[in-house]
């Protein structure tokens, strides 16, 4: 059985560190500590399961993240 994608987005390398080995065990993570290079991967096909962002981040903030990845991908819970 496959496991579900989860696509973490936060500035921080350290958080995303930290959600990888939190979610790992269970699920298969992609992490990006630049929201525009997540972006990019959502552009090109890229369709996890799951996305957790943060809001707070230079360039492309959270809420500016989401709006560009809704249209692309309506039903995918973001957190």
């Amino acid at each position: 059985m496959e496991k579900t994608q989860v696509l973490i987005v936060d500035d921080s390398a350290v958080m995303c560190q930290f959600l990888t080995l939190f979610l790992e065990k269970k699920f298969e993570v992609s992490s990006f500590t630049n929201a525009q290079q997540a972006l990019k991967s959502v552009y090109m096909g890229f369709r996890p399961g799951l996305i957790v962002t943060d809001l707070n981040m230079p360039e492309l903030d959270g809420i500016s993240f989401i709006n560009a990845v809704r249209p692309i991908m309506p039903d995918v819970p973001i957190m």
